[in-house]
């Protein structure tokens, strides 16, 4: 439904404006006619929007998405018109810029865009995945069914992603922790230790030297230490999440890092299996599905590999054997492609080793995280325990020398009272 500016004349001949809600402008000239009027022009109204000037952020999180698209399912379900559904849901209480996003698109499919293509206009929340989905549902008739498929796999990501970054919250404050321990170890505690250091006189062990340089550079630069600390992690972030080079190094390190390496692979895996089944099932041909893996995956390091393995199959090559020489996947998946090709069951065989590799995948984060905390937790005990050693040899260096000092007064005098005596 869409509401019409509309002139129309009445049986008198008196010319009337107005605006009125129908389906299109033959619709429209149906309701005129029942009111005995006869419509002369229309135009389709513009919707005053909100600005998304002042909105808090433009990001459409996946999880919103997922709702989205659950919400879609019911209403093509229950048999609600595409145009009626899509009114409805930029009705509903998601942010100001979604709800802009779906008002788009609604006037997009009103002008006969198909709805995959009114989608696409919009990359940076709806992935290629999803696009391809919808557009094997406008083909299959079938897009409850799929929107259904789409919601729970994103549904499904989104736990995967959520197990992983829970699993590092407790590691990653306990990192930060051994970082401000470390600035106040440099900045207070060591100054207030160094008069008494210093006073005992002689040389000074290395690890004080050392410990008590670093605290004097610390104390004097500070005010530049932690803005350009704080500027460089900043930067780094934005290198291992924004540029093509900074998400291949980072994908690199987390393929051969021991303590986290089977959470990457598992996970890359379980969206592997989980996707390629969707789409195999949906309707998509295998060439068509494995190339809308591709952005899913995300994973740089593996992307290239991900499309010669591609262009294998396009040559006739067996999936099994080209998915192979990725050399990422586990042996099972590559047995079970195999059996899946064989038998022509690959999305059921795909959904079995999404399973298996999705229960690995938590205690492989389980793992990890027992891993990870007792190694940060050696980390800062080394810490402190360096700045202990500073801080006591020298004391106890003066201490034995002084007590070396005493003993050979005391067997100096021995003679002299013996002599005495």
């Amino acid at each position: 439904m869409a509401f019409y500016n509309y002139t129309s004349l009445s049986p008198d001949g008196k010319r009337h404006k107005g605006i009125k809600e129908a389906t299109s402008e033959a619709d429209l000239k149906v309701k005129l006619k029942n009111n005995n009027e006869y419509l002369i022009s229309c135009q389709i109204a513009k919707e005053k929007r909100r600005s998304n000037f002042l909105t808090a952020s433009n990001r459409v999180p996946p999880k919103v998405v997922a709702t989205f698209c659950r919400q879609f399912a019911i209403l093509i379900e229950t048999g609600v018109p595409l145009v009626d559904a899509l009114n409805t849901l930029r009705k509903q209480n998601f942010s100001t810029y979604f709800r802009n996003v779906i008002s788009d698109i609604y006037d997009n499919v009103l002008k006969g865009v198909y709805l995959s293509e009114a989608f696409k206009k919009y990359p940076k929340i709806f992935k290629s995945f999803f696009i391809n989905m919808i557009r094997v549902g406008e083909i299959s008739g079938n897009l409850d069914v799929v929107l259904v498929k789409v919601a729970d796999y994103m549904e499904n990501d989104q736990k995967i992603k959520s197990k992983t970054k829970s699993a590092m919250v407790y590691p990653t404050f306990l990192l930060i922790l051994v970082v401000i321990v470390s600035f106040a170890l440099m900045i207070f505690v060591i100054p207030e230790f160094e008069k008494i250091i210093t006073s005992t006189g002689g040389k000074l062990p290395m690890i004080t030297q050392v410990v008590l340089n670093i605290s004097r550079f610390f104390v004097n630069y500070w005010i530049y230490i932690i803005p350009i600390t704080i500027a460089v992690i900043g930067l780094l972030f934005l290198f291992f999440k924004k540029t093509n080079p900074g998400k291949y190094i980072k994908n690199f390190f987390a393929i051969h890092i021991p303590v986290i390496k089977n959470i990457a692979i598992y996970t890359i895996t379980t969206r592997f299996c989980t996707a390629f089944s969707i789409l195999i099932s949906s309707g998509l041909s295998v060439i068509d599905a494995l190339t809308a893996l591709i952005p899913i995956l995300d994973n740089r390091l593996f992307e290239t590999k991900f499309i010669y393995a591609i262009e294998d199959i396009k040559r006739g090559k067996r999936i099994a054997p080209s998915i192979e020489k990725c050399d990422i996947f586990p042996k099972m998946l590559i047995e079970m492609l195999d059996v899946g090709e064989e038998t022509g069951r690959i999305p059921q065989v795909c959904d079995t080793v999404a399973n298996y590799y999705q229960t690995e995948l938590s205690a492989a984060v389980t793992r990890a995280t027992s891993l990870l905390e007792p190694i940060v937790i050696i980390i800062l005990g080394i810490l402190v325990g360096i700045v202990i050693l500073a801080v006591m040899l020298p004391i106890m260096d003066s201490t034995i020398n002084a007590g070396g000092d005493i003993i050979a007064t005391i067997l100096w005098r021995i003679p002299y009272y013996e002599f005495k005596l």
